[in-house]
């Protein structure tokens, strides 16, 4: 099988729907679709057993206890029964002729040791690409290479089901997130077929992830001190080694006021314990205006 289409979802049985839709009109059948539940209260469970019925595309769904979208992701991940995998979210659907475009380049990431996938456009309901497109001189990349020159945005992402297995998102007790920048850094040493076309269409809905980021930083602060730890220790640059530990020391504070462990414990102990001053009076900042905002 080529592709494995993994949907994490929680109570988003209203949106399935749409995507379900639009997995049925794909240009080609070689793919399964991996739902899983993240513990959803609402009739997700018989609304996906109505897509099973139908028996128009190969449907997998599991149900498990609330622990957040990134646990999810390991579950389906881990179940993964295609050669590739594409996590598409449950509130986006797919472009028809996304497998169509995967399958042209399909036996060049196969055959490149160093390549882990494949990189292409996602874009809003009215067409506008919610990136920057590639330079059509530049034909593969590492996740930093993009980022230091310049490309920021929303990407659809394709990763070889082999690769993306070896590299599964930490599990924190009592965190439901953790940043998905955590997996990308770690992949640092691949590089990824890049690609304009649109795989992707999105749209951002108010029961969405995106629309509570600053609750989400606030509730999960060891996943945000796992990421900037980790960046700080492979950062390249002193400016950016000491923005990453005064973030850390940001969301040491917070983890801390929740009785969470919030020791550091990466390679630059010393000059995070020296900027920490700096980083307190940073911290008082943000939590006062986050707080006057009521946005935690």
């Amino acid at each position: 099988m080529l592709l494995t289409i993994f949907t994490p979802t929680y109570n988003r049985g209203y949106i399935l729907g749409r995507l379900y839709q639009s997995l049925c009109a794909l240009d080609s059948k070689d793919f399964e679709w991996i739902i899983v539940d993240d513990g959803s209260t609402d009739n997700t469970d018989n609304i996906v057993s109505g897509f099973c019925n139908e028996n128009k595309i190969k449907i997998r769904y599991f149900k498990k206890n609330h622990g957040g979208k990134h646990t999810a992701y390991n579950i389906g991940l881990r179940e993964a029964e295609g050669e590739f995998f594409f996590n598409i979210d449950s509130d986006d659907y797919v472009a028809h002729d996304c497998l169509s475009h995967l399958k042209t380049i399909a036996n060049s990431i196969r055959n490149n040791k160093h390549l882990a996938g494949y990189i292409s456009m996602k874009s809003d309901r009215r067409g506008n690409i919610l990136g920057c497109l590639f330079d059509l001189n530049l034909h593969t990349s590492s996740f930093d290479e993009l980022y230091s020159q310049g490309y920021r945005g929303e990407y659809s992402i394709i990763f070889l089901t082999a690769i993306a297995r070896q590299y599964p998102f930490p599990i924190i007790d009592d965190e439901y997130f953790m940043p998905e920048s955590v997996i990308y850094n770690r992949m640092s040493n691949y590089r990824f077929f890049l690609d304009n076309n649109i795989m992707t269409i999105c749209e951002y809905l108010p029961d969405g992830l995106s629309s509570i980021w600053n609750k989400l930083r606030f509730d999960n602060p060891q996943g945000f001190m796992l990421y900037h730890q980790e960046q700080a220790d492979r950062s390249k640059r002193i400016i950016q080694l000491i923005g990453n530990l005064i973030s850390f020391n940001h969301y040491h504070y917070i983890a801390k006021r929740q009785g969470k462990d919030c020791r550091y414990k990466g390679k630059h102990s010393i000059l995070a314990a020296l900027i920490s001053p700096i980083s307190w009076l940073i911290d008082k900042r943000i939590i006062r205006r986050m707080t006057s905002a009521h946005e935690i």
